[in-house]
């Protein structure tokens, strides 16, 4: 970037600090993409709603029920069920709902691993997925703290602070493949933007960092909770060095969240949030340009951040939103009857 366009050096370590949305070092991201993240930040600018992102899945909901949509909460997709070729239905912990379109919001190599006919899966796919990267920085660990003090008593003033260890996104990227290397955090205070987050008289914050999946997976049961312990002392103690606020005397509650969390919950493979590495040849742009050849198997498509626009909220968004429109249209053509 800086080669191309002759930015100064401060300037790309600034505009630089967004790498860890995509997961993906500069020196490997296609610029397309990481420029079209940077203007949606600066043109459209960031939203922050009043129940966090959450908030925005809720709306989506309401919305859904009032369009006359039903929800089954608590309930798996366990398989998907063909007539030939076509998908006819989905086999879930609640029963079986037959359907002509699916949009599954689950890793292709899941789908095609332990969700369908081996026989039906295509040798593209097959060949594919042993090509693509689960997103290697996008391990997530985050940990929140609930605090018995003010933002304004403790003297934070800012919504988010990133942290890094070094500018050198490359370097950074490199020191996420081991837990005692990485110096890389990001601090939210939600009470600064959302007063009555929590609370009178008290405020929470979170750390988030991320990793690559060689420490975390040789971690030891019997090493699990020492770890997290040590992590979330690590984030408080780059806090209190960097930005100049000691928030350990005030804590009243903890929660921490690790890669085997968020695999556990997500379903996401090793925990990774971001889908698939998108440097190189598996970039965005690569996989918008051949979008029909992402969803071969005739009424199936996956969403969510493995799907061709990657990882983020809007990118997700997006992402369901097109896969539905081709559904739909699918539907009303009379396809996959």
């Amino acid at each position: 970037m800086k080669k191309a366009i002759k930015l100064p050096q401060k300037a790309i370590d600034i505009l630089s600090v967004y790498w860890c949305y995509l997961g993906v070092p500069l020196d490997e991201i296609n610029f397309l993409h990481f420029g079209n993240m940077l203007d949606m930040y600066i043109t459209r600018r960031a939203v922050i709603p009043h129940h966090t992102s959450h908030e925005i899945s809720m709306t989506f909901m309401e919305r859904f029920y009032e369009l006359g949509g039903e929800a089954w909460f608590n309930c798996r997709a366990e398989e998907f069920l063909f007539d030939g070729d076509h998908i006819c239905g989905v086999k879930t912990s609640l029963g079986t709902v037959e359907c002509k379109q699916v949009l599954a919001n689950i890793n292709p190599d899941i789908i095609y691993a332990k969700m369908m006919p081996k026989e039906l899966v295509p040798e593209r796919e097959k060949k594919l997925s042993a090509a693509r990267n689960h997103n290697y920085s996008a391990r997530m660990f985050v940990c929140y703290f609930a605090l018995n003090k003010t933002a304004e008593e403790l003297g934070i003033k800012d919504y988010t602070v990133f942290f890094p260890g070094t500018s050198d996104t490359r370097k950074e990227f490199e020191s996420f493949r081991h837990i005692d290397t990485n110096e890389f955090t990001i601090l939210l205070c939600y009470n600064t933007l959302i007063p009555d987050f929590s609370p009178e008289g008290t405020c929470v914050c979170s750390f988030t960092s991320m990793f690559g999946p060689d420490d975390w997976n040789d971690v030891k049961p019997e090493d699990y909770f020492k770890l997290k312990d040590k992590i979330a002392k690590k984030c408080l103690k780059t806090m209190k060095e960097k930005y100049g606020v000691d928030i350990e005397p005030y804590i009243e509650e903890v929660e921490i969240a690790t890669p085997m969390t968020f695999a556990r919950y997500l379903g996401t493979p090793e925990g990774s949030t971001y889908g698939y590495d998108l440097g190189g040849w598996d970039a965005m742009l690569a996989r918008m340009m051949q979008i029909p050849e992402e969803f071969p198997i005739k009424g199936l498509r996956h969403i969510g951040a493995a799907s061709f626009r990657g990882d983020g909220y809007s990118s997700t968004w997006i992402n369901g939103d097109m896969c539905a429109a081709m559904a739909c249209s699918e539907l009303k053509e009379g396809g996959n009857k």
